[in-house]
């Protein structure tokens, strides 16, 4: 299971840069246009449509393995804190799998937009023609590495809570 979870890891990775640097490009990006506008009465054709075509989407959805890596996302233990470790690591595990369900709807849902736009050749007209459908593409495989992540993560917990012996995966903490 730690192999698989350092397998992981590397794309958990690789898209967490590829979403940083879109958020990098899209600070730069409204910075340029901010102060040609300012000081030039000019603009960068396209910002508004790359912005959010490309950065939004790519910032919002790309990370989204690296925060499952960590178990980040938003869990309420109002109810299980006071569980032993056991039975709250099986709960953890039925929520992460109904998560995964959900996530993998998801992922079936935009490759599936992505397939049908990659065909189209999805274009984005506004001030000037931007092409769009790759960004179509952040979409599912976002969704695709969370939901690893919640498999992997629900498989360990559920282990954990029936035979007990190796820890859970426990949240990661940032070593990279």
């Amino acid at each position: 299971m730690r192999q698989i979870q350092k397998a992981l890891d590397v794309i958990a990775v690789l898209l967490l840069w590829l979403g940083a640097a879109t958020m990098i490009l899209m600070m730069l990006q409204i910075m340029a246009e901010v102060v040609l506008r300012t000081f030039f009465r000019s603009t960068i054709p396209g910002t508004e449509e790359i912005v959010s075509a490309y950065y939004m989407i790519g910032c919002a959805f790309l990370p989204l393995a690296w925060v499952q890596r960590s178990r980040g996302h938003v869990m309420v233990t109002v109810f299980t804190m006071w569980l032993p470790p056991r039975p709250a690591a099986a709960l953890d595990a039925a929520a992460y799998l109904v998560c995964a369900v959900a996530t993998g709807i998801f992922a079936y849902a935009g490759l599936h937009e992505a397939m049908a736009m990659t065909r189209e050749r999805e274009i984005l007209i506004g001030t000037m023609d931007v092409v769009v459908w790759p960004s179509r593409w952040f979409v599912p495989l976002g969704l695709a590495g969370m939901l690893l992540y919640l498999v992997l993560q629900a498989v360990a917990d559920l282990t954990w809570a029936v035979k007990g012996g190796e820890p859970r995966l426990a949240p990661v903490t940032s070593e990279h």
